[in-house]
């Protein structure tokens, strides 16, 4: 009888460790559902607002001086 109170102790031990594990791996899955969701959603709005942002910070001075030349023209004419 002494015998098997441990190995019935080792084999409950066993079980809570293993079930306590699937809980855990659970708990892993929504963390990294999570994650993924989370570097999606970034990768959007740094294509949604980073990149428009910086288009016009690099083209806008040109089309502006555009509209520079274009209004100098118009105000030559009407002068």
């Amino acid at each position: 009888m002494t015998e098997e109170k441990p190995k019935d102790l080792v084999l409950e031990l066993l079980q809570q460790n293993l079930a306590a594990t699937l809980e855990l791996r659970e708990d892993i899955k929504k963390v990294r559902r999570y994650m993924m969701w989370r570097t999606l959603w970034s990768i959007i709005w740094i294509t949604m607002v980073i990149a428009p942002a910086l288009w016009a910070a690099l083209y806008l001075p040109t089309i502006m001086k555009d509209y520079e030349n274009y209004f100098k023209v118009l105000e030559m004419v009407i002068s």
